[in-house]
């Protein structure tokens, strides 16, 4: 399955599934053979994120994850050696695709021995949300929070920090979203692009415009010193 294929929509009307997400802006709907995205980009709907399914016969479920904005689809895949055999299959739509860039990445390790991740997911539409979920921290114990700027680059030391800042420009603070890591190590920070702090304000995110978001967390260094530490960075391009 190719992601991020255009591709005419189906001549066939004939739609088993369309449900709407991000308040009706974005459509996904399935044939028998084809698996679709529409999405509302200013004046008129325009495709993309589209992959097709030639051989897929019997599409069975459709859910939209509202924390990552991703789209599962399962149904069974016709062997192409045989008429009767199948297998299953999962597809998956991941809104954000080729819409993403990194910086810092790999960070530098912190108190556990290894770097720190994060993953950025979500819809990706300026009036929508996004959800960064970092991980590889310590359980139950690193406190942090997320930073965001305009622009992502190259890797530069921070003071009083061992690890490298990637946010480019002036740099906003989700100051109210403060998190000790969980029992798995991870923190998950929601983004409003409503909202983004910026300039001791909050800016609304445009079509176009690409948001850097970076976690910033306390760490201890090999020798036992108190300090802070890095995730990578995610760029994502606003639509």
């Amino acid at each position: 399955t190719t992601f991020g294929q255009i591709l005419p929509p189906p001549t066939s009307n004939s739609w088993r599934v369309a449900i709407p997400v991000d308040d009706g802006n974005e459509w996904i709907r399935t044939s028998g053979d084809w698996l679709e995205v529409q999405r509302f980009d200013g004046e008129a709907f325009q495709f993309g994120s589209l992959l097709s399914t030639p051989s897929i016969r019997a599409m069975s479920h459709l859910l939209r994850s509202e924390v990552t904005g991703r789209t599962y689809l399962s149904g069974s895949e016709r062997l192409v050696s045989s008429t009767s055999d199948s297998q299953s299959a999962l597809f998956v739509v991941d809104p954000l695709v080729d819409r993403r860039d990194t910086g810092c990445d790999p960070a530098v390790p912190n108190a556990t021995g290894a770097p720190a991740t994060i993953a950025v997911e979500g819809g990706g539409l300026a009036f929508g949300s996004l959800v960064a979920q970092v991980s590889g921290l310590e359980p139950n114990r690193m406190l942090g929070y997320l930073l965001v700027s305009e622009s992502l680059t190259t890797p530069v030391p921070a003071a009083g920090s061992q690890g490298l800042l990637c946010l480019g420009g002036g740099v906003g603070r989700y100051l109210g979203q403060v998190q000790r890591a969980d029992a798995n190590g991870q923190q998950r920070f929601e983004i409003e692009l409503d909202a983004v702090p910026l300039g001791g304000s909050t800016v609304a995110a445009r079509p176009g415009d690409t948001w850097t978001f970076q976690s910033w967390y306390r760490d201890v260094s090999p020798s036992g010193t108190a300090t802070s530490n890095f995730s990578p960075a995610v760029a994502v391009e606003i639509r």
